[in-house]
């Protein structure tokens, strides 16, 4: 039993690794996918592609009967996480800056963990709490060495969003108790479509018509395969195997990885701040890992 309980740990852990590595480089496909096309429209076009890709593959998946009490947290997971968060979350980037979003970004594992503790009565021990604190020195330790201030609209668009995202999070959690995570998010997925369809044809409208460059859909369809498709699933999987509140921990490594990114696809500099922030961070999930494995068995979840 402990070998099976090690194993899916590890399962878990590799999963958030690729999972925030993949929404690191959002970051990057974004740049290029800005280029000629609006952000409503690039958020739009990645759930499209994820469904146009994902469904037919995974279509069994949407046989599962949904008990008429779990649809509330499916429409939380597709209307507030998969479709608002995003939308306030583009806004609040424009607005407040890139930095400025990135450091309100990784006070996730907060809002993860104080929802976690509300609705799945998770309990926060000493060392969560010293590793939630890490990782928020960690991202503001790299976000210091960046220049530019934000407005107060956009701190607060960024702060809507991980509360948002906080309250989507905990209820894939919940759901995967009892659903697999790619059933879970396969549904995420089509209710948001209902949200961002008609957003998509009023921002095309709103701003004179379609454009779309090569490196334009190529980025998009990378965000949709990779970036909402693997990395959802990867994310709602990971919340199956461990707490949400320990998931939250490695939510730091996104700003790590898209600094990194940056710097080599985009000739971006950083300065060394980031370095030193890497090392807390680093730290942080060492010791985030290093506890769950002492922690006791992960509840049989269902097949995927």
């Amino acid at each position: 039993m402990k070998g099976n309980i090690l194993q899916g740990k590890g399962q878990a852990y590799l999963l958030l690794l690729a999972t925030f590595f993949i929404w690191g480089s959002i970051y990057v496909a974004s740049k290029y996918a800005m280029e000629t096309m609006q952000p409503v429209t690039i958020a739009a076009g990645r759930y499209i592609v994820a469904f146009a890709v994902m469904v037919p593959l995974k279509r069994s998946h949407l046989r599962v009967k949904i008990d008429r009490a779990d649809w509330k947290y499916l429409f939380i997971i597709g209307g507030l996480g998969y479709y608002l968060m995003t939308v306030v979350n583009i806004f609040g980037v424009q607005l407040a800056g890139a930095s400025t979003a990135a450091l309100i970004n990784s006070l996730n594992p907060v809002s993860i963990s104080i929802f976690a503790a509300i609705f799945l009565h998770e309990r926060i021990g000493m060392r969560k709490i010293l590793c939630i604190l890490l990782s928020v020195l960690g991202a503001l330790v790299i976000s210091s060495g960046a220049s530019g201030s934000g407005e107060i609209a956009g701190v607060l668009l960024s702060l809507l969003a991980i509360v948002l995202w906080g309250l989507a999070s905990v209820s894939m959690r919940k759901l995967t108790t009892k659903y697999g995570a790619m059933t879970v998010t396969l549904y995420g997925i089509i209710i948001s479509l209902l949200f961002y369809i008609p957003s998509a044809v009023a921002d095309i409208a709103l701003n004179g018509g379609f454009q779309c460059s090569l490196g334009s859909g190529l980025a998009v369809l990378y965000m949709g395969i990779f970036g909402t498709g693997v990395a959802g699933y990867f994310w709602t999987k990971a919340l199956s195997l461990l707490e949400a509140s320990v998931c939250s921990l490695f939510y730091p490594l996104q700003a790590m990885f898209s600094a990194i990114l940056g710097a080599l696809l985009l000739n971006e500099q950083f300065r060394p701040t980031f370095y030193i922030g890497t090392v807390i961070i680093a730290v942080s999930v060492i010791i985030n890992c290093s506890a769950q494995l002492n922690l006791g068995k992960i509840p049989r979840l269902p097949e995927e």
